[in-house]
């Protein structure tokens, strides 16, 4: 019976700690399909982890439209329900931690992972963002860090990080800027996205494409051995954009959902739109059996 208990305990241990790295986590299951919030700077936007990151409109014109529209209907990794989205549509629209949330200020000394469903209406032209970290490090041009399309022929997608070192760090799917060969692009297309970096050496990021079983590794940073990249610079987070020269630019034409942010690298079976390994299960089972044994035992 102890071993049984003992075991069933790990197994929860084992669940929780498959949320425990979570710092924000944006569902936008917020608002009526097919209108957008009428408020502004009111913290519209709910931070299910727990930790107080809600995001937030800052005036009428860059409000995005809640939609049905969305990537799956269960999240695989959590079994939640997903209803809405937000599209951003092509109107300049975006959304921000304002700077005054715990996201804004936390310092990511054991790496990070950052994830997003995304789907374009259309390419466009530019880089269009889906996830941003604002702010300028020294020097011009880009900001911390950012998930964007870069709208050439074929489109693909690229992420940009600053190691604490003011070093920049891109890479995308071409060959030749750290990919296995550039996954192309296309509208009305969901792609589920995690940008990883192991906390010292490298950055990898993947791709999940609806009829995807698993995450398919994309591409990973041209450099080894970065060193700390702990995004410390205290502004906030935009979904719907990115920034350059410390101003928002490149807004998304496109549906956006499940954007998800944890203070460690996280195993591509953690990721938000897989199915996780059966630690519930087994969970479950222990317990159950634990159960039977006790009973059993009574009789």
């Amino acid at each position: 019976m102890k071993k049984t208990l003992v075991f069933s305990l790990m197994a929860v241990m084992l669940c929780m700690s498959l949320n425990a790295a979570t710092l924000a986590y944006w569902r936008f299951e917020d608002g009526t399909n097919g209108t957008a919030h009428t408020g502004d700077n009111d913290d519209w936007y709910a931070d299910s982890s727990g930790n107080g990151n809600a995001m937030s409109t800052v005036d009428s014109a860059s409000r995005p439209i809640a939609t049905n529209d969305v990537p799956f209907s269960v999240v695989p990794q959590t079994a939640q329900a997903n209803n809405l989205a937000l599209d951003f549509g092509n109107w300049n629209s975006y959304i921000t931690t304002t700077g005054s949330k715990m996201i804004d200020t936390k310092n990511l000394s054991n790496g990070w992972t950052v994830e997003a469903s995304v789907k374009f209406h259309s390419l466009g032209a530019g880089w269009p963002g889906v996830v941003t970290k604002t702010g300028r490090p020294p020097g011009p041009g880009a900001p911390p860090l950012f998930m964007k399309l870069i709208a050439l022929s074929p489109a693909f997608l690229q992420c940009d990080f600053f190691s604490d070192d003011d070093a920049e760090h891109w890479f995308d799917g071409r060959s030749g800027y750290g990919g296995t060969g550039e996954l192309p692009i296309a509208v009305d297309t969901w792609y589920n996205l995690a940008f990883v970096y192991d906390g010292t050496n490298v950055a990898k990021f993947y791709i999940k494409e609806a009829t995807d079983l698993t995450y398919e590794w994309e591409a990973t940073s041209q450099q080894s051995g970065i060193g700390d990249a702990t995004l410390h610079w205290d502004t906030p987070w935009v979904v719907g954009c990115t920034m350059w020269d410390n101003n928002l630019i490149d807004f998304a034409d496109g549906v956006i959902d499940e954007v998800r942010i944890s203070d460690e690298p996280l195993e591509p079976t953690q990721f938000l739109a897989v199915v996780p390994e059966p630690c519930l299960a087994i969970g479950g089972m222990a317990l159950a059996l634990l159960a039977f044994r006790k009973v059993n035992r009574i009789s």
